[in-house]
């Protein structure tokens, strides 16, 4: 039997490998498929990419719907052969019956994958849902949302095996739920040193903040860097902001050109903050990223931003609103 995990960020290969270990897997038997240009921490394991073409997969021409299906059978029967689990970050991907209505598949697990398993289920489920019908960023996003999010509407499909989470906050209300301890040998870096952090999410590419306010939320965030004597502090976009650089260009304008000082240093997309959480020596500062939940977790101070952007922007009051108590305990708010 072979275990297939689908990851797309440090934290869903992280949680990979706690379940590995938890269910005692052979590596043999283990095969990561990699999604969003995600690369591994570790490349020994047996490993593809799922490049899918989303134009013929979901597009009304049969014949180019009919190529992208049986290429990608081809593709993933080159690393999976006979029987196998899945271990998916949600149930959401358009591509997902497609994954598990394979001859071979016996059933399907979720890992955690950040904010959205820290909610219960009907209030995951009912913000997909929501999503569908809002217009976010005009028609033409709306109509995407809709393509993307047709039919599956649950976060967690109900026919799922386990959920596996990274602490007892996670999958609030899940009958079947395993933790797993995510534990990473930890090399010597060059950023190792990092004493500050800021961690930026999508708000603004997904429409959920306004530009004006939340630039004036960063401009505080620097003031107050500086008064705190920081100078220097490092900073990392979120993996959407690297495929989509409509805000990230004035971020890191209006770090870089900042009148205090300070110096910004970005880290790269291939460093993982979850990793370097592990040594629990950075002060973190967010606005609503999930990577908060697990610097908390290993003893770093987490300062948000959240609460004073949601106080003078409208947009951001239902994402503020959303984030769940048990979340809200383990930040300063600032």
């Amino acid at each position: 039997m072979k275990h297939v995990f689908f990851v797309h960020s440090h934290i869903t290969f992280l949680v990979s490998l706690g379940v590995i270990n938890k269910e005692k897997i052979a590596k043999a038997d283990t095969v990561f498929v990699i999604y969003r240009g995600y690369n591994l921490l570790d490349n020994s394991f047996i490993w593809i990419e799922f490049n899918i073409n989303k134009e013929y997969f979901i597009g009304k021409n049969i014949f180019k719907k009919t190529y992208e299906k049986k290429r990608l059978r081809k593709l993933l029967s080159s690393v999976i052969e006979g029987e196998f689990i899945w271990y998916l970050p949600q149930t959401i991907f358009y591509f997902f019956e497609f994954l598990i209505k394979n001859s071979g598949c016996k059933g399907f697990s979720v890992i955690e994958e950040g904010m959205g398993s820290y909610y219960k289920k009907e209030v995951a489920d009912a913000i997909i849902n929501e999503r569908k019908s809002l217009n976010m960023g005009g028609l033409l996003k709306r109509i995407k949302n809709k393509v993307s999010y047709r039919k599956y509407v649950q976060v967690v499909d109900d026919r799922y095996l386990f959920v596996y989470g990274f602490s007892e906050l996670s999958f609030p209300g899940y009958k079947r739920r395993k933790i797993v301890d995510v534990v990473y040998m930890l090399e010597k870096s060059i950023w190792d040193e990092i004493t500050v952090i800021i961690v930026f999410d999508a708000i603004l590419e997904s429409g959920n903040a306004n530009a004006v306010t939340f630039y004036e939320c960063l401009e505080y965030l620097i003031l107050l860097l500086s008064k705190k004597g920081n100078s220097v502090v490092h900073y990392k976009l979120h993996p959407e902001q690297y495929i989509n650089t409509s805000f990230s260009v004035d971020i890191k304008k209006t770090l870089h050109l900042n009148t205090y000082g300070i110096k910004f240093v970005e880290i790269p997309m291939s460093c993982s903050l979850e990793v370097l959480a592990m040594k629990g020596r950075a002060e973190f500062y967010i606005f609503c990223s999930s990577v908060g939940i697990y610097a908390s977790h290993y003893g770093c101070n987490v300062y948000s931003l959240a609460r004073r952007l949601s106080e003078i922007d409208d947009l951001f009051i239902r994402t503020y609103a959303l984030i769940p108590d048990s979340i809200r305990k383990l930040y300063k708010f600032i």
